[in-house]
């Protein structure tokens, strides 16, 4: 099948992907007690949106 035809299952898979990585990412935040913890100690969403948040804290899960 071409992938002209698949256009739409692969963006539904990239979707499905990323929303599982980021409920194993709130669930390990959750375990580990850093649910709301910024990098200064302050919550996450006082200053930042969430999407800043998120690329954050995945971009420190990565380091």
């Amino acid at each position: 099948m071409d992938r002209l035809f698949l256009t739409e299952d692969l963006y539904t898979l990239a979707l499905l992907e990323t929303k599982l990585t980021f409920v194993r990412q709130l669930i390990q935040e959750i375990n580990d007690g850093t649910l709301t913890e910024g990098e200064r100690g302050e919550t996450d969403l006082e200053n930042d949106s969430p999407r800043t948040c998120f690329a954050r804290k995945r971009n420190r899960a990565r380091a």
